[in-house]
């Protein structure tokens, strides 16, 4: 006979022995053994989870439906405490009312809890367990990876861990030998804009954390939907990850946000009336959209690829008309003086995604092409319409998507699927000057970005979405160098779209 059999039958005896044979049992569910344990990360206690359903009769419940659930564990590789080989486990009521499963305990170190439920009888209750480290096995340094201004601090919080990372206390000594940062015990300091390691060690034991100290700045981005319809979300940071702010849009809209040059406002494009086929422009701010920019009067299909002109009196955007493709447009932000800055489009052609050079005189943009390409980046004159395609040095023209003009005005920047990719997204950045020439990238050829791109007020810096780890990073034209802000490292989603924004947000 099995010892959990064993120890079931001992609990259904003591309770037999303490039955009145008239008094009928108290209704209900309860636990009759495992609740309270203590046990280390993946242990199976010795005592069987236990329990017992009583029905208002008085009598036990034979053959009751009860389910055992843990709780959802909250992290890639982390598991916890469970009953059964797959949660959540459900075991039928014997004769006696009885039902009992074994626990297996979770990986993460601390309280937990299985909840037992009766749903027939509408009756639930929650067993606890306290979950202990298990041996140790090195050390870890938390944050693993963060993001400060210069000057700006952060606590490194370092210990002694098993092999899940599960903390065991302990003091680590940290150390550094990068420029980009101090140390003082604990406590990191920015000290210059930088990537910077710091390795904690406890005897031979070592753990490294790195740091990005950043420029400057905040943004606006896009949580975007990743399977399904789930909700898309406008969010708001610094870039050192503090005064983080959000708001939700429908899961049809394409966002694309874009700060106003004085920082108060982004416009953006809403979904429009549902299921979205006609996105429109819209003012905001950090509490969400405001006020739409267009009226129906215009006569406008869909508005879409918002950006401001470096002084802010104009948005160029990018209009559809009812059976023509889109076309270049600008307005003043007040919704007035509304022209289109490109020629007519048609039934064949397209332009898209306009970017005003700092004097308002040229605007780079993509436009589809016959054969061959997906869209082709060219550069307008708007006093004088000429159209410009960018040859290469071969006469081949730049294809690519999302053309931002620096705002030092001498350099454009896009998108172009990199080599050897299926997917037309995984794309590598380039820089051109504005007559075509000198096309170089913007930052290692081995690094893929998603092709939504923006400018740092001085033309120095771009804010791009990385498509192999999923963080925002910032990247130093002038050197190549990228700042990952590991706090936007989302788990299933990645925040993409991003815009940056001049000024740094209050608390």
């Amino acid at each position: 006979m099995s010892r959990t059999r064993l120890l079931l039958l001992a609990a259904v005896g003591m309770l037999a022995a303490c039955d009145n044979a008239v008094q009928p049992l108290t209704p209900g569910l309860s636990i009759v053994s495992g609740d309270g344990v203590t046990d280390t990360i993946q242990a199976t206690p010795a005592q069987p989870l236990v329990v017992r359903v009583i029905g208002q009769d008085g009598t036990p419940m034979t053959g009751a439906t009860v389910t055992f659930v843990g709780r959802p564990a909250g992290g890639y590789g982390r598991y916890r405490t469970y009953v059964g080989n797959i949660p959540p486990s459900t075991i039928t009521t014997d004769a006696d009312g009885f039902a009992s499963g074994t626990v297996l305990l979770g990986n993460v170190a601390g309280k937990d809890s299985v909840t037992v439920s009766v749903p027939a009888a509408g009756l639930e209750t929650i067993a606890l367990f306290t979950i202990l480290p298990g041996n140790p096995t090195g050390v870890a340094v938390e944050p693993p990876d963060t993001a400060v201004y210069v000057s700006g601090t952060v606590q490194l919080r370092g210990s002694i861990v098993d092999r899940f990372q599960n903390s065991r206390g302990g003091s680590l000594t940290y150390e550094t030998t990068s420029a980009a940062v101090q140390l003082s015990s604990a406590t990191l300091t920015g000290a210059a804009i930088g990537r910077g390691m710091v390795v904690g060690s406890s005897g031979t034991w070592r753990d490294t954390m790195w740091v990005s100290v950043v420029p400057q700045g905040a943004a606006a981005a896009v949580l975007t939907r990743f399977i399904g319809l789930d909700t898309q979300r406008v969010v708001f940071f610094n870039f050192d990850g503090t005064a983080m702010r959000s708001f939700d849009v429908s899961y049809w809209a394409n966002p694309h946000p874009d700060w106003a040059p004085a920082g108060d406002v982004i416009v953006m494009q809403d979904g429009g009336p549902s299921p979205g086929f006609n996105p429109r422009l819209m003012l905001g701010d950090r509490t969400g959209p405001k006020q739409r920019i267009l009226p129906d009067s215009i006569g406008f299909v869909s508005e879409t690829d918002p950006r401001y002109a470096v002084d802010g009196t104009w948005i160029y955007f990018s209009g559809a008309r009812p059976n023509v493709r889109p076309e270049l447009w600008r307005v003043h932000p007040d919704g007035s003086g509304a022209e289109r800055v490109s020629g007519s489009s048609d039934y064949y052609y397209g332009d898209y995604q306009p970017s005003p050079s700092p004097d308002d005189s040229r605007v780079a943009y993509t436009r589809n092409a016959v054969c061959c390409y997906d869209l082709l980046v060219f550069v307008l004159d708007v006093a004088t319409g000429t159209i410009d395609s960018l040859p290469h040095a071969d006469g081949t023209p730049t294809p690519g998507y999302m053309p931002r003009w620096s705002p030092a005005g001498d350099v454009i920047v896009y998108a172009a699927t990199k080599p050897g990719q299926s997917q037309q997204y995984a794309t590598i950045l380039w820089l051109i000057d504005p007559d075509g020439s000198n096309r170089r990238p913007a930052s290692n050829t081995n690094d893929a970005y998603w092709p939504e791109v923006d400018w740092s007020p001085d033309g120095r810096w771009l804010i791009a979405t990385s498509y192999d780890d999923g963080s925002i990073h910032l990247i130093d034209t002038q050197t190549g160098l990228r700042l990952p802000l590991a706090f936007t490292k989302l788990p299933t989603k990645s925040l993409r779209q991003p815009s940056w924004r001049r000024e740094t947000f209050g608390p």
